[in-house]
């Protein structure tokens, strides 16, 4: 580059022409020699360097025209070629002038690169040398047409460039905001030495994840799901294929520790990406059971339900005639005792049908407003006097009111600290928290946006195991070998029937916790609704 330059630098100062650069003030930027040497002949101007220099401070015989025509050149872009005379001093001189602009990067004149040649002696030859100059002169002209010609083309191709580096960039910052926006996790893999390596994701991505996605990117596909070869096979066979891929799987994020369903999407983009959506659909699997188990319910409950009704008749006669013969046996104490324990297990059967009635629907719920911290609070009654377990209530005063059926939702109530009694082998607790809570559309499944009153009944028993946790709320599912196997049923059956939501969450060995949401009332007292 050196080397270049010193030779263009050898060729300028050689030249005989006079030649200078100067910018839009007219003050000198580059000059050759030739320059340099008329300064001092015609001007004894005493200067060691001329850059910066006001062209007419150096020259300043120069004619006011001269500026003007700089000042077109500057304007139009257009080169200009002018001879005149000039007097200096007492010597008359001829000049032929090349006024030649110099473009910018932004495609306007910055510059303008002077070229003066003496031709005083050609001016004052014969015609045949005369006529040289006016040939030369065309010759000039038609250069400097076809170099206007250039000038402009080029001015046009700059234009137009930018207009198309312009439009790419809208274009890119279209493009990049869009896949931002994308409602679901997105993530694009580049396939490069024999792996996918994780190179975008969008905002969803990084809400997610807690933010912690970027600490992924460049990590490759085989080293991060190295224990679910099934995405990396959908990776390949997305990419090979060329082909959409569409897969549902159970998904524990490494970088929050949850547990997710997911629906993945691959999707294939040339030449070597594959971009994949994950949608969360955890919700939508859990409504889909809560709505199977329903229809379960409903079905059983067409048999169930009939078979309750007429045997609760069929009890309801028995215990008639027992009373009738009772009277009979009076003075026989034996055969009064024998009836009585023949009523109470009448009571039992009849309080399994009662059972069977509430979760086949039945049994409609008689609401009325109620105080459920009162409720809780007769139920733990029944621990007081059990010396291995340790009872902490924590009732957020105050709570909203419920309109609720007392009895079913007392039902519900014995049900869970019964099972949560029975998960405790010797000694432990149970925790009993009640609170309110506003919950937005889709915070938890099936629940529309409203205040509730949230129970959460945990004990630090056993657990559920795992393989058994999908039949809980089955009727007739028990584990216990005095037990019927409708308490966690008719419990379900109850909170649906109060327009509520009950789920749980175990692990084994580390107890369980079952929570109710229950619909808070508009009311904020009994009389708001009893007057």
């Amino acid at each position: 580059m050196d080397e270049r330059e010193n030779l263009y630098r050898l060729i300028f100062n050689h030249i005989d022409d006079i030649m200078h650069v100067a910018d839009e003030d007219l003050n000198i930027v580059v000059f050759n020699r030739a320059f340099e040497t008329a300064a001092r002949k015609y001007c004894r101007f005493s200067c060691d360097r001329y850059t910066g220099i006001n062209l007419f401070d150096v020259f300043p015989f120069l004619s006011p025209r001269i500026r003007q025509e700089y000042a077109s050149v500057f304007e139009s872009g257009l080169p200009m070629n002018t001879i005149e005379d000039t007097r200096i001093q007492d010597d008359r001189r001829w000049t032929e002038t090349r006024k030649i602009p110099l473009l910018g990067e932004s495609g306007r004149v910055q510059r303008i690169l002077t070229i003066v040649r003496d031709i005083t002696d050609l001016k004052e030859s014969d015609t045949p040398l005369k006529s040289l100059v006016k040939d030369l002169q065309e010759l000039i002209r038609e250069r400097t047409a076809e170099l206007a010609q250039v000038n402009e083309s080029l001015k046009k191709e700059i234009a137009e460039r930018r207009q198309i580096q312009d439009a790419l960039e809208i274009s890119h910052e279209r493009l990049a905001a869009q896949y931002r926006a994308i409602p679901v996790p997105t993530y694009t893999w580049r396939f490069t030495d024999g792996d996918f390596v994780l190179e975008n994701y969008n905002d969803e991505a990084v809400k997610i994840t807690n933010g912690k996605i970027a600490d992924y990117i460049g990590i490759p596909a085989s080293k991060m799901y190295f224990d679910n070869p099934d995405i990396l096979k959908d990776f390949q066979t997305c990419l090979t294929r060329k082909i959409a891929v569409v897969r549902e799987m159970e998904y524990n994020f490494r970088s929050t520790g949850l547990k997710r369903i997911l629906s993945a999407k691959y999707a294939y983009v040339p030449p070597d990406f594959v971009m994949v959506h994950t949608e969360d659909i955890t919700d939508i699997r859990k409504y889909e059971e809560d709505l199977f188990k329903l229809h379960k319910l409903d079905s059983i409950g067409v048999m169930a339900g009939g078979i309750a009704h007429d045997f609760n008749n069929i009890l309801m006669s028995i215990m008639g005639y027992i009373e009738v013969i009772k009277r009979y046996a009076d003075g026989h104490p034996q055969a009064v005792d024998t009836f009585r324990k023949i009523e109470t297990i009448i009571t039992q059967a009849r309080t399994l049908t009662r059972q069977l009635l509430t979760f086949t629907r039945k049994d409609i719920p008689e609401k009325q407003l109620s105080d459920i911290g009162e409720l809780i609070r007769s139920s733990l009654a029944l621990l007081q006097d059990d010396p291995r377990i340790s009872v902490d209530l924590d009732l957020s005063e105050p709570l909203s009111l419920l309109k609720i059926d007392p009895e079913q939702i007392r039902q519900v109530i014995d049900n869970l600290i019964r099972n949560a009694l029975q998960a405790i082998p010797e000694n432990g607790q149970i925790r009993v928290q009640v609170e309110n809570r506003h919950l937005k559309d889709g915070e938890v499944v099936s629940l529309e946006e409203s205040d509730y009153v949230k129970i959460t009944i945990s004990d630090t028993g056993c657990g559920i195991p795992p393989d058994i946790q999908t039949r809980v709320f089955d009727p007739y599912f028990t584990t216990k070998s005095d037990g019927s196997g409708l308490g966690l049923t008719v419990s379900y059956a109850i909170i649906k029937h109060h327009r509520g939501h009950i789920s749980f969450d175990s692990t084994p060995g580390g107890g369980t916790s079952f929570v109710v949401y229950l619909p808070a009332s508009s009311g904020n007292s009994i009389s708001d609704v009893t007057e």
